[in-house]
């Protein structure tokens, strides 16, 4: 019997399944443990593809086995481990690797090419976490992973090149290391051309710092939309989240020459009012499909006229800015794919403390900062244009840093993650910012969410400016901007 090692991407885990073949008298081939049809069908892809390439697998009975037999198998990244596995099994090649320290991880054309999988990304990461001595791989796979250690990736082409690697232990392609920055989002958006808004685009500095969701409220024509979709001009640091958790989340939509892939930038999503449910939490029915809540990890998610969604998106969208992530389910199986985004949403209200009867109460509980648009004179010759948005990054960035570099200290992260005991220790107020904070504890019927949050954001507001303490503007500036 033979045993070679391959991966299995279930969601977002990854777990490692051995491939046993074996070989009795007899003819045929059969693939037990838990397999579904594609995982079935691959014998004919397999054996034509070992035909074409000049093997000859006949004359005996060959039994795969994929273990743990419990966990169901699906996908097509078993085509090579099992291709490999019949050869050594039949002895038509020999292998100068340790088997156990190998990852096979692709498909098979029938002619002997290989294909990338649906998840590639995410297995590789976990099995290099691992510590195996190699990863096979098709070379389509190469410029997806070139942010990854590239000493143990073994890229191929074909089966041909596979079978040379595993007799001579020489890799044929040799990989390319490049960092994987991410980078703010390039289009023609800028917040130099805004006018006259400097109160949002503060708020929107802060929101960005501190990782605060925002509503923009006004009538329309203000600039709501515009000021949302800028915003992620103001990204470039993702410090919250595993940064290769947005490549692997686009990875498995399985587009190898998605410029999301190669040119990693910060999400932008927009989802449209007559989104469904399954387009925001994402499906299960064929392949894993990410929806919109996962593709927006982290980066800006634009849900305009909040409103207008239904109500089922709203119930999702409140669960998943509490947990980030989002559960799917398939029959015994649960998924779950990360979902941690900086939510903003406007209301085309005339009045600054109202909001649509659809919205609940708790979803509005959920957001940190809510600023209302004033008009813009545009008869005004006076009429300001705010800095452009590579200054106004500038000065997240460098807010960014003594934020981190004061939370660490206790083990805290951005602002908004603050715990309880976390945001009291964190959060020192000034002798009158304090009598304006339990006045306005008096005035108001809060929940302990909410104080917390206004903590938070004047926290926020203050390392803009880099204050060490909560003063009385920062505080009266968080209360003003409360939900």
């Amino acid at each position: 019997m033979v045993t070679i090692n391959s991966c299995l991407n279930v969601g977002f885990e990854v777990f490692r399944v051995e491939v046993q073949i074996g070989t009795s008298r007899g003819y045929g081939v059969k693939i037990i443990g838990l397999t579904d049809r594609v995982v079935r069908e691959s014998k004919h892809r397999i054996l034509t593809a070992l035909h074409l390439n000049a093997y000859k697998v006949s004359g005996q009975r060959i039994i795969i086995n994929l273990s743990p037999s419990d966990l169901p198998k699906t996908g097509m990244g078993f085509d090579l481990p099992i291709a490999i596995g019949i050869l050594l099994a039949q002895k038509q090649i020999e292998s100068k690797l340790q088997l156990k320290r190998v990852i096979f991880f692709a498909e098979l054309n029938l002619n002997g090419v290989l294909k990338a999988n649906q998840g590639t990304v995410n297995c590789v990461q976990e099995m290099i976490a691992q510590d195996f001595d190699f990863i096979i791989l098709a070379y389509e796979a190469r410029e997806r992973l070139n942010h990854l250690n590239q000493e143990k990736l073994v890229f191929c082409k074909n089966i041909g090149e596979v079978i040379e690697f595993v007799g001579t232990k020489k890799k044929i392609h040799q990989g390319f290391a490049l960092p994987k920055p991410m980078k703010y989002t390039k289009n023609d958006f800028d917040f130099s051309q805004i006018l006259n808004q400097e109160e949002a685009v503060y708020a929107a500095q802060v929101a960005v710092l501190g990782h605060h969701h925002l509503i923009l409220k006004g009538k329309p024509g203000l600039g709501k939309s515009m000021i949302a979709e800028r915003i992620s001009t103001l990204i470039s640091r993702v410090d919250h989240i595993d940064k290769n958790e947005i490549l692997g989340i686009y990875d498995l939509l399985n587009e190898p020459n998605s410029k999301s892939l190669s040119h990693p930038l910060i999400p932008f999503r927009k989802p449209d009012h007559s989104i469904t449910p399954v387009g925001f939490k994402g499906r299960t029915q064929g392949k894993l499909m990410p929806g919109e809540a996962s593709l927006a990890h982290g980066g800006v998610m634009f849900m305009d006229e909040l409103n207008f969604f239904q109500r089922d998106i709203l119930r999702i969208l409140q669960a998943v800015l509490d947990q980030r992530r989002v559960q799917l389910k398939k029959g015994s199986q649960n998924f779950t794919i990360p979902a941690d985004f900086l939510c903003v949403t406007g209301f085309n209200v005339s009045e600054s403390k109202y909001y649509p009867k659809m919205i609940p109460p708790s979803l509005i509980d959920r957001f940190d900062v809510c600023v209302f648009l004033d008009a813009v004179d545009h008869n005004n010759r006076g009429n300001t244009i705010v800095q452009n948005s590579k200054k106004l990054r500038t000065e997240i960035n460098e807010a960014r840093t003594f934020q981190l570099a004061r939370n660490s200290k206790i083990g805290a992260g951005l602002n908004s993650r603050l715990d309880a005991q976390q945001t009291y220790e964190l959060c020192k107020k000034s002798k009158t910012a304090n009598l304006l904070f339990k006045e306005a504890l008096e005035a108001n019927n809060w929940s302990f969410r909410r104080q917390l949050k206004v903590l938070q954001l004047a926290r926020s507001i203050a390392d803009l400016g880099f204050a060490e303490k909560i003063d009385e503007y920062h505080l009266s500036k968080a209360l003003t901007w409360a939900p």
